[in-house]
């Protein structure tokens, strides 16, 4: 199934998209262009999952996060 993976090359393009291009929205998520998302040449705005968006979920992460590390941060109001 090579759709599945990509090559490392391929495989960064997104990160590196969002991180320096000037045409890059700040909060946006990039993809590949391919399959689902997946694998593929090229750069898109990919989708995010519902779940992921969740604040909750979020600030449970975060308040594990932290406890694991033993790292605090000043909350931000």
């Amino acid at each position: 199934m090579p759709f599945m993976w990509q090559e490392i090359d391929d495989g960064i393009l997104p990160a590196l998209y969002a991180a320096t291009s000037p045409q890059a929205e700040g909060g946006a998520f990039y993809g590949p262009r391919g399959f689902y998302e997946l694998a593929g040449g090229g750069v898109t705005d990919a989708k995010v999952a519902a779940h992921a968006t969740s604040e909750a979920d979020a600030r449970r992460l975060w308040e594990v996060s932290e406890k694991l590390t033993r790292v605090s941060y000043p909350a931000s109001d």
